[in-house]
């Protein structure tokens, strides 16, 4: 128990006197010393931080952890970022020196008069992992979630990324379009369904933690937030199947008819003998013998009106 307030005297200790050796600086990044980070760690933070210090942006920090990021839980897409409602490192404001805790001081700066309705930007796919099984906490969650969690091998220039599609206003408008349109399942026959993704909904605490013991993310709440929830909404992989796998034995009538593309008319394109059909929640490849049927030439846009022109024998590939 005393490891707590150790480490709240030395966040703060380091925190103030790092604000007061350099009076200008617009943000710092912590690195504990049980971490290993992608070679492209500091670059995420350069790509970022001019949203973190636009106070149009509301955020409270960035950071390279995924606390539901172990390697089967995740899309391998290494430009995948979310915002989240989740603090998950260190932050330090002016305000703070007087006011800091003498123990728990990551729960206390959680809490809502610390975070003042502030976010978090975060990666899919962790830049950092821990090592640290031996520590204040004692392991805990070390062999459940944190050791299966590591950082990005890959390569990726974050200078190719778009800021405008995490800016607030977009972001949220996007996601929660999103959210709205993925068809609802339940915890006992979520599995059974043949969509690439659904929603499971919650209403109490206990809700949440058996649906996310089910799919196996992190269970508890901070402040009231779930980990790395956005609006009280979690997004994972269950079984590597999220945006992954397109749909089998499925037909493309029946696809319209569970509510997959919204609206009905939707862009298309052929590309190497499929219809490539982007919608709001995934990609799905029609057979190749409906090349035949559609008077397109690979490449060329199309729209299919479902209400016109849906053949029984197209399915997804």
């Amino acid at each position: 128990m005393q490891g707590y307030f150790k480490l709240s005297r030395h966040y703060k200790f380091a925190l103030s006197n790092i604000f007061k050796k350099f009076p200008g600086a617009l943000g710092t990044i912590i690195v504990e010393d049980d971490l290993l980070v992608s070679h492209d760690f500091i670059d995420f933070f350069r790509k970022f931080s001019p949203l973190l210090n636009d106070p149009n942006e509301n955020l409270f920090c960035l950071s390279t952890w995924n606390d539901n990021g172990k390697d089967d839980q995740i899309e391998q897409n290494p430009a995948l970022v979310y915002r989240t409602d989740f603090l998950e490192v260190s932050i330090w404001d002016e305000e703070f020196a007087s006011t800091w805790p003498t123990a728990f001081w990551d729960d206390w700066v959680r809490n809502v008069e610390q975070r003042k309705g502030r976010q978090c930007i975060h990666p899919e796919v962790p830049r950092t992992s821990t090592f640290g099984k031996v520590g204040v906490s004692n392991g805990q969650f070390f062999d459940q979630y944190l050791g299966k969690i590591h950082e990005f091998h890959g390569d990726f220039n974050w200078n190719q990324f778009d800021l405008n599609s995490i800016k607030r206003r977009q972001y949220d408008e996007q996601f929660l379009r999103k959210v709205e349109n993925v068809p609802v399942a339940s915890v006992s026959d979520f599995e059974m369904l043949q969509v690439p993704e659904v929603k499971l909904i919650y209403e109490t605490k206990k809700e949440f933690e058996n649906i996310a013991r089910k799919i196996s993310v992190m269970q508890d709440f901070k402040a009231g937030v779930p980990r790395m929830g956005y609006y009280g909404v979690v997004t994972a992989l269950y079984k590597n199947k999220r945006d992954k796998k397109p749909i089998t034995k499925a037909s493309f009538k029946e696809l319209c008819g569970w509510g997959v593309f919204r609206p009905l008319e939707v862009d298309a394109a052929v590309l190497k003998g499929k219809v490539v059909v982007p919608t709001h929640i995934a990609s799905f490849g029609l057979s190749a013998k409906v090349k035949g049927q559609l008077p397109v030439s690979i490449g060329e846009p199309l729209v299919i009106k479902p209400s016109e022109n849906i053949n029984d024998e197209w399915y997804v590939a």
